[in-house]
């Protein structure tokens, strides 16, 4: 099967049936019907370098407050690009997030693990409506869900303050230097 396309994109597929040809060109056929094809070269772009595109994008809006663009900036160069970097877009399935988003569980707190997943998905999910991939590979990875404490389930969890006679006596324990530092900081 040879096809050319109104962008200018072509390609072909060999197929050893018939059969299996026509197929595929009935297929192909109906996605640029329905607008919905992805020429499966352009995904060919490495992680690092559609991640640049999307930065320069992304943090040209006025609307973004310093913090969270040092935040999202951190993340990505800690986070995604060790790990998607070499990667090709196309070649980013949903088994590679899942490992992905696994192992970041081990190294960060819930909070951190979906801001991370969170920029991947925008990133993925601006190359998608680029048309570079078909679909975004991170929707089809369910989220992790919070850690459990046992403690606060079954009711066992310590106080991590003082109550006010605890600090009191604290108080009356240290060092009159030091008291009105403890005061202002409980303040």
């Amino acid at each position: 099967v040879w096809w050319r396309l109104d962008d200018g994109t072509q390609g072909a597929k060999t197929f050893e049936a018939h059969a299996q040809a026509r197929e595929f060109k009935n297929e192909l056929l109906a996605q640029v019907a329905a607008d919905s094809w992805t020429d499966p070269r352009r995904g060919r772009i490495l992680f690092n370098d559609w991640a640049d595109r999307w930065w320069q994008l992304w943090s040209s809006s006025p609307r973004r407050s310093p913090k969270g663009m040092e935040t999202t900036e951190s993340h990505l160069r800690c986070h995604l690009r060790p790990y998607f970097g070499r990667r090709q877009l196309r070649q980013i399935t949903p088994s590679i997030v899942l490992r992905w988003q696994n192992d970041l569980e081990g190294k960060l707190s819930h909070s951190g693990v979906m801001a991370c997943r969170s920029i991947l998905l925008r990133i993925l999910e601006a190359a998608r409506r680029e048309r570079l991939i078909p679909t975004n590979p991170v929707r089809d990875i369910e989220a992790p869900k919070p850690r459990i404490n046992p403690e606060r389930v079954f009711g066992h969890e310590r106080r991590r303050t003082f109550t006010p006679e605890e600090f009191g006596r604290f108080l009356a324990a240290c060092r009159p230097f030091y008291r009105d530092h403890f005061l202002t900081q409980v303040g």
